[in-house]
């Protein structure tokens, strides 16, 4: 008897979470280039022909993706290069083009969760998508219509997916086909090609996207790895009680992590007043290096918001963002720069190496402080903690303390650790106004 009910129980609890896996059935759309491929079929293409045909083909690329020629236009003149090219040469192209990682993988347990794939793409022939399709396990797989003649290319190209208006044509076909409505689509795509079934679609993810797509998109894979679709995916499918206990846990995990890093690269602006006092450099080639270290971290960022990673300093920025800061301008390590800038321009020496060793540690403690002990609310904003602010002053003396006597040493850990409690996060940034007003509340008490 006890078997019996125990085999029952499976049952309905197998019946329950299959109906309920049938009512979140979703539609995961990819694009294909920039998305599961690393890079462009038609550039590849292009450089196998010859070094021209590719520099064509990257400067009608870039006129696409600033908005002055439509896809239509990019790819009648790109495949018009590709004229009398043996489909031997496309396929082999084909066959080289690297993957994003875990790209089988990510479909495999897409699908294994009860969605369906769709790849599907504006620039890649439709008999290659196919085959791509058929390698990850994809339900569906849809490319543009490449003319072939005597197994060559003929340069034509056609379809829906040659227009601009293509994929939502396609999807809406799809969609009726196989019953889904549009809020339960979910559309994976890195340029500006695929705004429109974005906009359509319930959900939108970027993979390495540029600023349109990114400001456009609820979730961001920046990493590489395309595995991180599955975490938004549990997300939205009404995650159980685990799933969420989980997403939590890793959250808080990374997100101290990312705490952590960022303010050890935010500590490591303490090497400008020690190269300053202690190595003697002069200040002027000190002031050189930070602007050109501000420009150069400014195209990086520029480039990450078009999903272009600048060697390097991509990599430290990944590490160090957060979650909600991946969609704009991260300005904080420009404030950092400039304050250091600032202070040494504006302050004597000895004043602006206090300021700056300030602004590498207090607002770093502060936040460390706050986040492991801070229980007690500040009035005036409660996204800080009274813990973090005596950490603050504390670490802010003993900075200043290193170049200043003992008293203004205590007035700008005070001033600092008051300047880092106000409510002024989305005014200036705190990198800036903690240097700058310490500073000059030291010079205003006479100490300078």
């Amino acid at each position: 008897m006890r078997r019996e009910k125990s085999f029952i129980v499976s049952r309905l609890t197998s019946y329950v979470l299959c109906v309920r896996q049938m009512q979140n059935k979703k539609l995961i759309v990819f694009d294909v280039d920039g998305v599961i491929f690393k890079s462009l079929f038609i550039l590849r293409l292009s450089r196998s022909i010859g070094f021209f045909s590719y520099l064509r083909t990257i400067f009608l690329c870039f006129l696409f993706d600033i908005g002055k020629i439509s896809i239509e236009r990019l790819l009648g003149e790109t495949y018009k290069t590709f004229k009398g090219v043996p489909l031997e040469k496309a396929w082999l192209v084909y066959k080289k083009m690297a993957l994003i990682r875990n790209a089988q993988d990510a479909v495999s347990n897409i699908r294994s969760r009860g969605h369906e794939v769709a790849l599907i793409s504006s620039g890649v022939p439709d008999f290659l998508i196919h085959d791509l399709s058929k390698r990850l396990d994809a339900n569906y797989g849809f490319g543009i219509e490449a003319g072939v003649n005597n197994a060559n290319l003929t340069g034509d190209v056609g379809g829906p997916l040659s227009h601009p208006t293509g994929k939502i044509t396609l999807l809406e076909g799809l969609l009726a086909k196989i019953n889904i409505n549009w809020s339960n689509v979910i559309v994976v795509a890195d340029d500006r090609n695929n705004l429109e079934i974005m906009d359509r679609a319930g959900v939108g993810i970027g993979v390495n996207a540029d600023y349109p797509v990114r400001r456009k998109s609820k979730y961001l894979i920046d990493s590489g790895d395309l595995n991180e679709i599955l975490n938004f995916i549990d997300i939205e499918d009404k995650p159980t009680y685990t799933t969420i206990v989980s997403i939590l846990t890793r959250d808080k995990a990374l997100s101290w992590r990312h705490e952590i890093l960022r303010k050890l690269v935010h500590a490591f602006s303490a090497m400008i007043p020690l190269g300053i006092t202690v190595a003697f450099i002069p200040v002027i080639p000190v002031v050189f290096v930070l602007l050109t270290g501000t420009l150069v971290y400014t195209v990086s960022e520029i480039m990450r918001l078009n999903g272009i990673a600048f060697p390097v300093i991509f990599n430290i920025t990944e590490a160090c963002i957060r979650s909600s800061e991946k969609k704009r301008f991260l300005y904080a390590p420009v404030a950092l720069l400039l304050g250091a800038v600032l202070s040494l321009l504006i302050f004597p020496i000895h004043v602006a190496s206090a300021v700056i060793l300030i602004e590498a540690f207090a607002d770093t403690v502060a936040t460390l402080v706050g986040k492991a002990f801070g229980k007690h609310r500040i009035p005036y904003n409660v996204n800080k903690s009274i813990e973090g602010s005596c950490g603050a002053l504390i670490v802010g003396f003993l900075c200043a303390y290193t170049f200043l006597p003992f008293i203004p040493a205590l007035v700008a850990g005070i001033t600092a650790s008051l300047i880092e409690s106000l409510p002024l996060k989305n005014i200036v940034d705190d990198n800036l106004t903690i240097p700058i007003g310490t500073g000059m509340t030291l010079m205003v008490i006479g100490y300078g």
